[in-house]
């Protein structure tokens, strides 16, 4: 289903976060590819497969047959190939010859396993076991369930019983969600029991939210409604018209376009026939989306006689149909478009765009690379072809470098420059070391100053000294500096005392080594301020002075105590000029400190020697007086 967000919706949210954190933990499980790992806990298609007999609570059930173990039924899914429905479909096959006992002991021992391994979830599983216990045994279930101690287990497994009940007993589910005593927990309870009822059964979930509106959402009714219309869409229709007008508007471009699909003159009799102006516009763009699956012209015919705004989002709804049917056709039929707004708004959908503002999202992140292409010889030059181009770019760099060079010469120049932009883009992030080579291998002045700090910053966190070389091999000394600087706030990240250590490195005075100096003391001064503090006050000269620039700063926001006594300690030793930077470093530590500690903040302005640093401290210690005296 999708995300709610109000009322008691919300807390299918915080529900759906607890799985993505349970997954977050089992993402190095072994036998799992990263696509199970984000699937959902069960598919709209396993929902609706064929309807299993209960099992009774007793009887032979399976016998040595029966899974016994948490790792038994992960086993279904381990060696399903990562494909979740299918290990699902078969561990729901295993379960159904179970019987309650034999669907107890599992369960219990899901709860110890997930109990006695933790950094991994056994989300499916519960999920799986739970479901079909409560169909069987729902009392003992629940009751297994709410005496749990394991936060994880009882959240996973309490979504999964109310979804087992309401499938074979709407009413028995209601009734058992009352007897939950815990408010939170009955709230939880209540979503995954609403989530499951829409689908299971919706003139009960209909009921509910005519009962209490504040259970419905508009932005969930869109895929509700489209369960419902693939059934029966007149049905779909009633049941929507009994909801509060101010969720029904999702709805009724879902049923429209599926019922158009299904019987185009039905639909569009029925859009026709609805009253409310904003209702009957959605209807009426979705059917011509449903019409296009078997009769474009039809569809786009349809439009004709609409609004402006209106034929826009019926043509955004024919595209997105036909793009999905064929890529090739759609986009030869959108290229035919006399109209040249009509034309752009249908390439733009073609193009993975939303068609609200045309070429408005022109990313196209959901184009292959081929079909990239030949939207690129279709779309005229501007943003949108610039877009494209970039995105074809992106995809490129994941290639070989022959195919990426093939590729790249069937472009004019100008072209060409954009394509690699997105290759190092991409590679800046897959393959530093080889984005490092490609930036090099092109004239000067092509690659980007960010995607340049990117390369340089993701290769200095895998081979630091490579890093350094290549920033310190810029003929731009700007771009030289700049990139030196970047590699050791990088390095700051992972390892300060290292990049401390490669400082030495770099020419005493020079403006690369003053700004490594000053990016890594201020990352290292945000991470550990104290360590920080240390190593600068074992500098000297002109490396401490300038360390000093950059910690105290650094420090005087996040700790306005130690950056007091380190810049009190310092200017009192060091009768040095002070830079603008201490300066304005002291009046952020009165503005922080006197909030926590006015006496010690007067203690600390007094101690400071005359010159800039503090002047700017009694002027804001003045500011920070004023409102008190006016008042």
């Amino acid at each position: 289903m999708s995300k709610r967000n109000s009322a008691w919706w919300l807390i299918l949210i915080n529900v759906s976060l607890l799985v993505l954190v349970f997954w977050a933990g089992r993402a190095t499980a072994p036998g799992r590819s990263s696509a199970e790992e984000t699937a959902p806990r069960r598919t709209r298609s396993l929902e609706r497969s064929a309807s299993r007999e209960s099992a009774r609570k007793s009887g032979p059930g399976a016998g040595d047959q029966a899974i016994t173990s948490a790792m038994q039924l992960r086993d279904f899914f381990k060696n399903s190939g990562g494909d979740n429905r299918m290990g699902m479909a078969r561990a729901d096959a295993a379960l159904a010859k179970m019987n309650a006992a034999e669907l107890s002991r599992l369960v219990q021992d899901l709860a110890a396993a997930q109990a006695g391994n933790p950094g991994y979830s056994f989300m499916l599983e519960i999920d799986t076991a739970c479901s079909r216990w409560a169909e069987v045994d729902p009392d003992a279930a629940l009751r297994f369930v709410l005496s749990a101690k394991q936060a994880s287990f009882r959240s996973a497994a309490l979504g999964s019983l109310f979804a087992g009940m309401a499938k074979n007993d709407p009413a028995l589910a209601r009734a058992k969600l009352a007897e939950i005593e815990d408010p939170s927990l009955r709230r939880s309870a209540q979503a995954s029991l609403l989530s499951a009822l829409a689908v299971a059964s919706p003139d009960d979930w209909v009921a509910v939210v005519r009962a209490d509106p504040s259970l419905g959402n508009e932005h969930s009714l869109g895929s509700i409604a489209s369960e419902w219309a693939i059934d029966d869409p007149a049905r779909a229709a009633e049941r929507l018209a009994k909801l509060p007008a101010s969720i029904q508007a999702s709805g009724v471009a879902s049923i429209a376009k599926v019922w158009a699909g299904k019987d185009g003159p039905a639909a569009l009799a029925w859009a026709q026939s609805l009253t409310d102006p904003n209702q009957k516009k959605l209807a009426l763009a979705a059917v011509a989306g449903g019409l296009a699956a078997k009769d474009q012209e039809a569809a786009l015919a349809s439009l004709q006689s609409l609004d402006p705004k209106t034929r826009r989002t019926g043509l955004a709804s024919v595209f997105e149909t036909l793009v999905d049917l064929d890529f090739d056709s759609a986009l030869e039929r959108a290229s035919a478009l006399s109209d040249p707004d009509e034309r752009t708004a249908a390439l733009n959908i073609v193009s993975g765009g939303d068609g609200e503002d045309p070429f408005a999202s022109y990313v196209a992140r959901s184009r292959t690379a081929d079909q990239l292409t030949k939207l690129i010889a279709k779309v005229p030059s501007g943003p949108a072809r610039e877009g494209l181009l970039y995105q074809l770019g992106n995809q490129l760099g994941s290639s070989k470098g022959g195919e990426v060079e093939s590729m790249l010469a069937g472009y004019p120049p100008e072209d060409r420059q954009t394509l690699q932009k997105g290759i190092l883009r991409r590679l800046s992030e897959e393959d530093p070391s080889r984005a490092l080579e490609f930036s090099q291998s092109l004239p000067s002045g092509q690659v980007d100053p960010y995607t340049e700090r990117q390369i340089l910053g993701n290769l200095a966190q895998k081979d630091p000294d490579a890093a350094l070389r290549a920033a310190l091999a810029s003929t731009s000394e700007e771009a030289r500096t700049k990139g030196v600087s970047h590699v050791f706030e990088q390095l700051a990240q992972s390892d300060p005392e290292s990049a401390s250590r490669r400082l030495t490195s770099l020419p005493a005075g020079s403006a690369e080594r003053e700004g490594a100096l000053t990016s890594l003391t201020s990352q290292w001064a945000s991470q550990d301020p104290e360590a920080a503090r240390d190593w600068v006050a074992g500098l000297k000269g002109v490396d401490q002075s300038r360390a000093i620039d950059a910690l105290v700063p650094a420090m005087a926001d996040s700790n306005p105590k130690l950056a007091a006594e380190t810049l009190g300690t310092y200017l009192n030793s060091s009768p040095v000029e002070v830079s603008d930077a201490l300066s304005s470093a002291a009046a952020t530590i009165v503005s922080r400190w006197s909030q926590i500690n006015p006496q010690a903040t007067e203690a600390f302005v007094e101690s400071l020697p005359a010159g800039k640093a503090r002047d700017s401290a009694v002027s804001q210690m003045n500011l920070n007086k004023r409102p008190s005296e006016h008042e």
